[in-house]
């Protein structure tokens, strides 16, 4: 389960949708030297979606091993030969949670992840997804939604769930990670920032239970 202490010694910077989150994210994914994960529930290969997928193929032209998971539902119009064109790009493809046959509707379990993490150093996360409606244009206003850059030690654990999404592993023990994170950063000038996941499949409720303690201890003003 993820570190549930806060880490220090951490930049973040808050994110607007639309140009902005998506001018960031090909930053980051250009900026990537060794590694690179991104994972989206929603991909659409449609204008937008096609930069992304050149500036993830430059990646990998680069040497810098890329994994990408889309989920199998809300990327479903990526259609199976999507996979092969991956693979001829360098870039380690899967869906998450497939559905079995063409047509056939599952709720199942979903991926909504929304993250993109380089070098497992600078990461960011959102709930934007890559498609042509939330970068908007002239004529109609990007999705409204917010994004956060975190550059610090947290990537570790970011990359860390990320791997773990890739490979399937999701009841592997940790291995120590995210405690050595914790005393590394001790002392450190910066933001305080953790990570909080929901899985429902693992009764994992750590983001909804947030939600609900803030809501619990505020005393004088809520935003949501």
């Amino acid at each position: 389960m993820p570190g549930k202490e806060f880490i220090e010694g951490h930049t973040v910077r808050l994110i607007h949708g639309g140009e902005e989150y998506f001018n960031t994210l090909l930053e980051l994914i250009e900026s990537a030297k060794t590694e690179l994960h991104l994972q989206v529930y929603i991909l659409d290969y449609d204008d937008t979606g096609a930069v992304v997928i050149d500036a993830l193929r430059e990646s990998a032209k680069r040497g810098v091993k890329v994994y990408l998971v889309a989920d199998g539902f809300g990327s479903m119009n990526l259609g199976s030969e999507f996979k092969n064109e991956m693979r001829k790009y360098n870039i380690h493809f899967r869906f998450f949670s497939p559905l079995p046959f063409p047509g056939i509707f599952q709720a199942g379990r979903r991926l909504h992840h929304k993250v993109c993490v380089a070098d497992s150093k600078r990461a960011l996360v959102s709930g934007i997804n890559i498609a042509d409606k939330y970068r908007g244009s002239e004529n109609e206003p990007a999705w409204l939604d917010y994004g956060l850059l975190v550059n610090g030690s947290v990537c570790e654990e970011i990359t860390t769930v990320c791997e773990r999404i890739f490979s399937r592993r999701f009841y592997q023990k940790q291995s120590g990670v995210f405690k050595k994170l914790k005393l590394s950063s001790a002392g450190e000038a910066g933001m305080k920032v953790r990570i909080s996941i929901n899985d429902w499949f693992r009764r994992m409720n750590e983001i909804s239970a947030g939600y609900k303690k803030e809501l619990k201890n505020a005393q004088r003003k809520l935003s949501l």
